[in-house]
């Protein structure tokens, strides 16, 4: 089994007790046969230890994305997020509802109102601060906290996941997507739906195809990347892509087999566990006029 290693950090890599070398955002590989214990230790911070086998890629592993791309295998291991919030870290009477904020193991919200709710937060929420605001004439509770951001009304929440900056007079929030065309993405804590995407370069002709997915995943305007007879039919990609979380570019070995516009969808099969499919496009007068499944 051929895996790839990357981290967000470089990290030191041992296999079976014996050093393999430093990893990093640059991809390195090593077969094992069968299986191996890893143990994968960043030069600053807490490391991971596991049994390196197919299972891996089937049930994952806290604080590793393991991935699965037809006979490739990869490994990720992330920035090891700052320590979350421990116990009862805040409380906030906001519109009639206690808010509570919790940390036992990851990030709660409970809320005591009119309706009662225990809402688990997506991310550990390091030095969170729950408060109210108000925005146009209305009142949200927001926890804020590791570069997230949670909007509460009543007993639900309105919106969780990242939030690189809140404008707390007027409630934009804004997301730097961090795309093939550097997109923005801004939005009110009232209406999170209400998504507007700005791109603010024009991606290179050769990842293209690439931006095209990023920019169905968002919910950007993709018809600048298609051809007439496809643009017509822009609405339709996101149901016929399905849920992807995100878009990468082919690995050597999907380029060499598919071809140059090939991308890669990343589908999450469990917690930390995802699956790349891989679809082909064609062009025309350099707008694509085609996708596909790349056969397998």
């Amino acid at each position: 089994m051929k895996v790839y290693f990357f981290s967000e950090d470089r990290a030191a890599l041992k296999l079976d007790g014996e050093y393999a070398g430093l990893t990093d955002g640059f991809p390195r590989f090593a077969e094992i046969s069968g299986g191996a214990f890893a143990e994968w230790l960043p030069l600053c911070g807490e490391g991971v230890h596991f049994y390196l086998d197919e299972e891996l890629f089937l049930r994952g592993r806290e604080g590793l994305y393991a991935v699965r791309a037809e006979d490739e295998r990869m490994l990720f291991l992330p920035r090891r997020q700052k320590a979350g919030l421990q116990g009862v870290a805040a409380q906030l009477f906001c519109g009639g509802t206690l808010y509570s904020l919790l940390g036992f193991g990851a990030a709660y919200v409970a809320c005591d109102g009119p309706e009662c709710a225990l809402l688990k937060l997506g991310g550990a929420y390091p030095d969170a601060c729950l408060r109210e605001i108000f925005t146009e004439g209305e009142r949200r509770a927001i926890v804020r906290g590791g570069g997230r951001l949670a909007v509460l009304c009543g007993a639900r929440l309105t919106y969780e996941g990242p939030a690189d900056a809140l404008d707390e007079s007027s409630g934009e929030v804004t997301v730097f997507l961090r795309d093939c065309a550097d997109s923005v993405c801004t939005f009110s804590v009232l209406r999170p739906e209400e998504r507007r995407i700005t791109a603010r370069r024009t991606p290179p002709p050769e990842a293209a195809h690439v931006a095209l997915f990023e920019s169905v995943l968002h919910g950007g305007d993709c018809g600048i990347y298609l051809s007439e007879e496809l643009k017509g039919r822009a609405d339709r990609l996101k149901s016929y892509l399905g849920d992807f979380c995100a878009a990468v570019p082919p690995t050597e070995r999907a380029r060499k087999k598919y071809g140059d516009g090939t991308a890669g969808l990343a589908y999450r099969t469990c917690e930390g566990v995802f699956e790349i499919k891989w679809f082909r496009t064609e062009r025309e007068n350099g707008l694509i006029c085609n996708i596909s499944p790349a056969e397998r």
